[in-house]
Parts: structure tokens; C-alpha cells; sequence
């Protein structure tokens, strides 16, 4: 009886201790992120694009000059700030500046000359299947608050029957806006430097005017740097 007693108490602790080692192989997989909250990142990246602006409430006879729609050129700024302690997905905020002037900063006449300041917050994911220690892959979205200011001109085109009215635009029409962004990237790094597409949505709001509402989708070039606090890959 003893020694079947002791039999059993040795296949016990063998079955524990292969447990264990086996619980040791699935805490050590390669393949799981790895934790550090020391992993931020600052991304400094500048814009050149198209922004295709329209705007609603201006109203005849100022339709055909550009302030109801005036695509054209146009250029950013950002900061992006991400925190997280996983190397995969990290979170944070970006401020963001977009300049546009007419259709070709301001050659050849203009509507509006429109400047927006933006806060949002910002969320980067890896993309490990097309990446390498060499060159990473990363997509972002966004989502935050858009503001700025709206200067009009006498509008595109040479001046006519409808002269004074765009004379009387060019003073009346300067106004405010507010509204909401949402948008996403694509981009690839080089080291500390970065390259990538990136697409906007916004829908703005006009403060004290007959311009009621402004839609400004963009579409823009991204070139830029990083600075790390640790590798990325």
C-alpha cells in the first residue's frame, strides 16, 4: 500500500512539474507584443496636398466666383504625440495646421483663404506583416475638433457685371469656423524618417455669417521625422 501511495505522489508531481514547464513555453511566445511603458513616440511630419472645400449659405450671384466651391492646393503641419506600453498599438494626440488659398495659393484670385488649427486623438497600429526591422508599416486614425478662420477675396475670374457684389463679399464675408475632423494614414518608416499618405473629413460650422456650413475633405502627401525613446520593431 505504501509503495502504491508512493508511486502515486511521484506521477503527481511529474504531472505538475510538465505542467508547469509547459506554462513556461506559453509565457515566453515570441510572438506576443512585449510590455514597456517607456515606448513614446513624437512624429513631426509636414503636408502637401489638395483640400476640396464647399461652402453653403453664400447664394447667387457669388456661385460662380469660388465661394461655393473652391478646391485647390494645400499644406499642413503636425505634432503627433503616442504613449502606450505595447509595441503594436499606441495611443496619444496630434495638432495639426492646414493652409489653403484658392485653387493655387492664391495665383490667379481667390475666394477664401481658410487656416485651421486641429487637436485630436490619435491611434498608430503596426502592421507586422508588411514590416521588418529595416522598414515598419503603420496605419492611424483620428478623431478631434477643427477651428480656424476664413479671410474672403473678390473671388476667381476676371471682375464684371458682378464687380461691386464681390467687392462687398471680399469685406463681409471674413468669418469663423468650428467644427469636427476624422481621419487616417498610411505610412512607412525609415529609420527616423517617415513617409505616407493621409486622408481628412471635415465638417465645420461658420460663426456669425451667412456661410453656414463648410465641407473640407483633403487629401495630402506625408514626409517627415520621429524621435523614439526606445525601438520600435
Amino acid at each position: 500500500m505504501r509503495k502504491r501511495a508512493l508511486a502515486g505522489l511521484a506521477l503527481a508531481l511529474a504531472l505538475m512539474g510538465s505542467s508547469a514547464q509547459a506554462q513556461e513555453y506559453v509565457d515566453i511566445d515570441p510572438t506576443r507584443p512585449e510590455e514597456d511603458p517607456a515606448l513614446t513616440t513624437v512624429e513631426v511630419t509636414a503636408d502637401i496636398g489638395v483640400i476640396g472645400r464647399s461652402t453653403t449659405g453664400i447664394g447667387e450671384p457669388l456661385t460662380d466666383y469660388g465661394y461655393d466651391r473652391e478646391p485647390g492646393l494645400g499644406t499642413g503641419l503636425e505634432l503627433r504625440f503616442l504613449f502606450g506600453d505595447n509595441r503594436y498599438v499606441r495611443t496619444g494626440f496630434a495638432l495639426h495646421g492646414v493652409y489653403q488659398s484658392g485653387p493655387y495659393f492664391g495665383a490667379g484670385g481667390r475666394a477664401f483663404r481658410l487656416g485651421l488649427t486641429e487637436a485630436s486623438f490619435a491611434a498608430r497600429a503596426l502592421l507586422p506583416c508588411m514590416s521588418n526591422p529595416e522598414r515598419q508599416f503603420y496605419a492611424s486614425a483620428w478623431l478631434g475638433v477643427s477651428a480656424g478662420r476664413m479671410a474672403a477675396g473678390i473671388g476667381r475670374g476676371e471682375m464684371g457685371p458682378n464687380a461691386n457684389e464681390r467687392r462687398i463679399a471680399a469685406d463681409a464675408l471674413d468669418h469663423s469656423v468650428a467644427g469636427f475632423v476624422l481621419g487616417a494614414s498610411i505610412d512607412a518608416h525609415y529609420g527616423m524618417f517617415t513617409v505616407g499618405i493621409r486622408a481628412d473629413l471635415r465638417h465645420l460650422y461658420g460663426v456669425d455669417t451667412v456661410a453656414e456650413r463648410t465641407f473640407a475633405p483633403s487629401a495630402m502627401l506625408r514626409l517627415g521625422v520621429k524621435l523614439d525613446r526606445a525601438a520600435e520593431y
